[in-house]
């Protein structure tokens, strides 16, 4: 007789897991991810939280979470974690009736880039066999990594000879941008105003001061054009770091600065343009834009944007900066020009050890940036 009612006991179990536990495991059974930081730099971590509740009396003894993002985001400490073309990440839950439960997952920001997480999805495991009951999820968080600053010894110089074209053209224009004084140093001071021979003099750390520069602005040309066949796609991430890196300086140096670039916006498709400005908040702002800006989309040839920044109205108070590591024969008759209507420009060049200097038109001021030391 026990042998005829184990079967049937089976069967009853299969029979209510397939009819009642299946039917009804996922009503409301929710899960939201939301990322707690808003924007990181590339390198730091962020953390995603997960929020998975349970809206009803039945319990779930196992329930597995499952999502995937850009394999620019590393979850290095979930086992459970495997990275492809994208990072697949699974969690598992034990949810009781009426429960709600929290965790929080360390992510790795390996590249600089604009993730968004979309979708997520529940599944439980059959009972006998593989099938399983699913369950899709919308989802909305999103995560700015921004571009890192390049280290001061890697910019020093270059900033210097920038600065030393900006006083030439105040000069020209007869609004000197000159040396005030110094003064004690402040917490919020950039350790690059640091005057270390007055700080030694008297003891204790001293900045320089600097008058305003009355609306002179340095406007970048960013170039993310393929600048060969074969290249090493991180010599355009190195410029889009310099990029930023440039304007941070500006923004410390209360020298408004603007950003002209042929890449594209990963979501907008369009083109980067940032009129000039210097507080802090603009800084934001074209941290934004460089974070989703898209190199793989492609980039029409720079020289079309040179020849169109000739073409407008330029205002006297512009300083052009150019940066770029393509070299190409359109490009370098379009720098001439503008170059030449403006009165100068200044080339900041990202090139490995290996690369030869080019020669470059009149009224340009080229400075190599040996992008392979900054990384």
């Amino acid at each position: 007789m026990l042998i005829v009612w184990i079967p049937l006991g089976i069967f009853i179990l299969y029979w209510l897991w397939q009819r009642i536990f299946l039917e009804i495991w996922d009503k409301g059974l929710s899960a939201v991810l939301t990322f707690k930081e808003r924007a990181v730099t590339e390198g730091e971590t962020a953390t995603l939280i997960y929020e998975v509740t349970n809206r009803k009396r039945l319990p779930l003894p196992v329930v597995r979470l499952q999502f995937q993002m850009s394999s620019g985001l590393l979850a290095s400490d979930n086992p459970n974690a495997t990275v492809s073309d994208r990072t697949n990440v699974v969690e598992y839950f034990t949810m009781g009736g009426y429960e709600a439960v929290t965790r929080e997952q360390a992510l790795t920001a390996r590249k600089r880039g604009y993730y968004q997480i979309l979708g997520t999805s529940f599944v439980v495991p059959g009972l006998f066999d593989r099938r399983a009951g699913y369950k899709d999820v919308a989802q909305y968080t999103d995560l700015y990594v921004q571009p890192k600053m390049l280290p001061d010894d890697a910019m020093d110089d270059a900033w210097e000879q920038i600065l030393g074209e900006v006083i030439a053209r105040k000069r020209l224009y007869e609004d000197v941008f000159t040396f005030r004084g110094i003064r004690e140093y402040a917490p919020s001071d950039p350790m690059r105003s640091v005057n270390w021979k007055a700080s030694a003099r008297s003891g204790q750390l001293m900045v320089n001061l600097r008058e305003h520069t009355s609306g002179q602005e340095i406007r970048i040309l960013l170039n993310l054009e393929e600048p060969a066949v074969y290249y090493d796609p991180e010599i355009l991430e190195h410029s889009i770091r310099l990029a930023f890196t440039l304007a941070g300086r500006c923004i410390d140096g209360r020298i408004p600065v603007g950003l002209i670039s042929n890449g594209r916006d990963c979501m907008t498709e369009q083109e980067i343009r940032i009129a000039g400005g210097g507080s802090p908040e603009h800084l934001g702002t074209i941290a934004e834009a460089l974070t989703r800006v898209a190199p793989e989309k492609g980039a029409r040839p720079f020289s079309e944007v040179v020849e169109n920044e000739t073409l407008t109205e330029r205002a006297e108070n512009v300083t052009y900066c150019l940066i770029s590591s393509s070299r190409d024969d359109r490009l370098m008759s379009a720098i001439a020009r503008l170059a030449s209507a403006q009165g100068g420009l200044l080339w900041l060049c990202p090139l490995m050890e290996s690369m030869l200097d080019v020669a470059v038109p009149a009224n340009v001021h080229f400075i190599r940036m040996d992008w392979s030391r900054a990384r």
